[in-house]
């Protein structure tokens, strides 16, 4: 492995400013880079309102985004390798608890 694919794999990516526009989340990474993720991965951010989505902070030294209105968290690491939201996951985990009669937590 060269030295510079061993450097970026050990830097988990921090963002130090987020925005977003009506179809991006954008975000600037204490590294340098700037990337933009389409808000449609996020179903939940958009179909949100724009005062919702405007309603964030970042949190744990930059690795994630919290919407407070939405009370939903947002990974930097997820948001730079593209990892989509999976809708309503929690409402399919509850389904699949009663369906296997596994205990409610």
């Amino acid at each position: 492995m060269s030295l510079l694919a061993q450097n970026i794999n050990e830097q988990e990516p921090l963002a130090k400013k987020v925005w977003l526009t009506d179809d991006m989340i954008n975000l600037e990474l204490t590294d340098g880079r700037v990337i933009a993720v389409p808000l449609v991965f996020y179903p939940s951010l958009a179909d949100a309102t724009k005062e919702q989505r405007d309603d964030f902070r970042l949190f744990s030294e930059g690795s994630a985004i919290h919407f407070n209105q939405l009370d939903i968290d947002l990974s930097v690491e997820g948001l730079v390798m593209g990892r989509k939201e999976i809708p309503n996951l929690m409402g399919k985990m509850q389904k699949f608890k009663e369906e296997n009669k596994l205990p409610l937590k």
